[in-house]
């Protein structure tokens, strides 16, 4: 469940991130370039995705591992 929570989120950002990015990006591009896409190395969104993805994952998974290696019934029960 955790993890699907953090395919949503990373899914989340990275599609926000994007949409806020191109409008932006595009008149950047249009005043210094003269085109409306910027230059730049095409590797960059890919890696950026990945790191979105791999951040969002291990916030999420981390934490959850930590709180439950103790198992739920035993922490209720502790005073």
């Amino acid at each position: 469940m955790m993890r699907r929570e953090a395919a949503v989120i990373a899914a989340a950002a990275l599609t926000t991130g994007l949409l806020l990015s191109a409008v932006p990006l595009a008149l950047l591009g249009q005043g210094f370039l003269g085109r409306p896409w910027p230059e730049g190395p095409v590797w960059l969104l890919p890696a950026l995705a990945a790191t979105v993805a791999v951040t969002a994952f291990l916030t999420i998974d981390l934490p959850t591992r930590q709180a439950l290696r103790t198992p739920p019934a035993d922490a209720l029960r502790a005073p």
